[in-house]
């Protein structure tokens, strides 16, 4: 009985971590998502390239965060892709450069909606 109890108190010291992690990164990367679809590539289409920048620094902000404790859960290279995109997508913008921008746009958004997928607390992302 006393083993019994000592492995699901570390079972709870693993899960609750994780627990809070997922809803933390649910509401980020959803967040993320719906600045990227409503917000950023509407204004990018219109040309209003310094409005973009201030929802693109936005985001940068809000995922430079997200990434410090993200970086405990999930695959690094995946972290450093999205990286790589948002640093594309902010000199896209500051180089006013609408067709890459939303091509970029859309790639980050992908990226960011199959992290957002691949790292929510099911059976299947677990086996």
């Amino acid at each position: 009985m006393k083993s019994l109890l000592i492995s699901l108190s570390f079972m709870f010291i693993c899960v609750i971590p994780w627990c809070i992690y997922d809803a933390s990164a649910y509401d980020t990367l959803n967040n993320a998502e719906m600045i990227i679809i409503r917000e950023a590539m509407p204004i990018a289409n219109d040309e209003d390239f310094t409005y973009a920048l201030k929802k693109i620094n936005i985001l940068k902000e809000d995922w430079n965060n997200y990434k410090n404790y993200a970086s405990f859960f999930v695959n690094r290279q995946q972290l450093n892709d999205v990286d790589d995109t948002l640093s594309k997508v902010e000199q896209y913008i500051i180089a006013c450069d609408k067709s890459n921008t939303l091509a970029e746009l859309s790639c980050l958004y992908e990226q960011i909606s199959y992290l957002r997928k691949s790292e929510e607390l099911h059976l299947s992302t677990i086996l």
